[in-house]
């Protein structure tokens, strides 16, 4: 017969490993050595603390695919990312839907309202929509009030209140992922602004060793559409001879690579260290392909940690992962070579303006400074981070990238040289 002192230690014991099994939930039997497989498991359980860590500080999601969602966190998570998607493709009704069935995420679904907003031209709701997140940026993620400053600039370019959009633009911090997309997009707004200094400046920040592994294209048509405004015509088409030489030889890349598969070159470290690193940079600038090899490359590292039925589900994870990085690598791959095609086309007119503009200058008549260029789509939903940058490389400072600025005096009333 037990003592009471037994019986007493007896159901103490029995307590505390029943309270453990209630507090060990999801994935938190692997969490120390997977955590980022253990996502997996917590999506099924419905383990709030490491999904919503995942999603908004890690910027994985790939826990919302593998499974139907099932619990209040999976779904919320899901509708949020999925409004975005919506957005992006058009679908506004749907985009809206989800949006009004979140119970949560207050800030983040005033941004994306401001986003559907600005997407079915109401620009007036929208800027109250970024300007409401602006005023309450403190308590925001760094990253969401980047957003926000992007989404009112946007605005702002749109409606051409381009001094209003630059100010904004400034306002995305040095080191937060949307930078290079800030100075890209800010040298529009000067060029239709009329401020080709500032849009050289900006453009400026392309050459730059920063972006060596960035993918603008577009900034090289503004640069040399902003020298042939100023009748600096030499200079306008040394910048459109260079554009086109380089990215001549990435469009043939890009096609190559489209034409072999993703699968035959995604996971070969051999071929992608031989490529372009633009390639890589315009892979990485996609917010769905970044967040899924960010999990790949996080979940391969675990794996070899994991022994029995762990390593089982570190496979299924794997194999799933691969499966959506060919998928999206196809997508992003297609995208940049239709861009491309299409600013190679864009240079070609330029061309012809600048040799026309010589003919003006022989026959003695004045040069014309008014070309036509296609604008941008300037409306992406990205709510994910990209890795942190060092303050400095070569001679370029990173916080000084947004600030450069031309001096050039117009050469358009003297075209005798430039």
């Amino acid at each position: 017969m037990f003592k009471k002192a037994e019986i007493i230690l007896c159901f103490s014991l029995c307590f505390l490993i029943s309270n453990s099994e209630i507090f060990a939930r999801g994935g938190d039997a692997i969490r120390s050595n997977a955590p980022t497989i253990a996502l997996v498991l917590d999506a099924r359980a419905g383990n709030e603390g490491p999904l919503l860590d995942a999603y908004f500080d890690d910027q994985i999601d790939y826990f919302l695919d593998m499974e139907p969602a099932t619990n209040a966190i999976t779904r919320d998570l899901y509708n949020l990312r999925g409004a975005g998607q919506a957005i992006e493709s058009g679908d506004y009704s749907t985009a809206d839907q989800r949006i009004r069935s979140l119970p949560r995420f207050e800030n983040e679904k005033i941004y994306l309202k401001g986003v559907l907003d600005a997407a079915l031209g109401k620009y007036e709701a929208s800027l109250e929509n970024f300007r409401q997140l602006i005023d309450n940026r403190k308590k925001l993620s760094p990253h969401l009030a980047s957003l926000a400053f992007m989404g009112a600039a946007r605005i702002f370019h749109e409606v051409g209140d381009y001094k209003q959009a630059i100010y904004h633009y400034n306002q995305v911090g040095p080191l937060d992922s949307e930078i290079f997309e800030a100075i890209f997009e800010k040298s529009w707004s000067f060029y239709l602004d009329g401020d080709m200094n500032g849009a050289l400046g900006a453009t400026l920040a392309a050459t730059s060793p920063f972006y060596d592994n960035e993918f603008f294209p577009e900034a090289f048509v503004v640069r040399a559409a902003a020298f042939f405004q100023t009748c600096y015509f030499e200079r306008a088409s040394l910048t459109v001879e260079k554009f086109k030489k380089d990215y001549s030889n990435l469009l043939n890349q890009f096609q190559e690579l489209q034409r072999r598969g993703p699968a035959s070159w995604l996971f070969d470290d051999r071929i992608l260290n031989s490529m372009n690193p633009k390639v890589r940079g315009a892979l990485i600038a996609n917010n769905a392909f970044r967040s899924t090899m960010r999990a790949y490359l996080k979940a391969k590292d675990e794996a070899t940690r994991l022994r029995g039925a762990d390593a089982a589900l570190a496979t299924q994870v794997l194999n799933f992962l691969k499966g959506r990085l060919v998928e999206q690598a196809s997508f992003v791959i297609s995208k940049a070579e239709r861009v491309l095609q299409n600013q190679l086309a864009e240079a070609d007119k330029i061309q012809l303006e600048i040799l026309q503009a010589g003919v003006n200058k022989l026959m003695g008549l004045p040069p014309e400074q008014n070309m036509k260029m296609h604008t941008m789509n300037l409306s992406s939903v990205d709510f994910d981070g990209r890795v942190q940058f060092y303050p400095f490389k070569g001679e370029f400072w990173l916080d000084e990238l947004p600030s450069y600025y031309y001096g050039l005096k117009s050469n358009c009333e003297n075209t005798e040289g430039s």
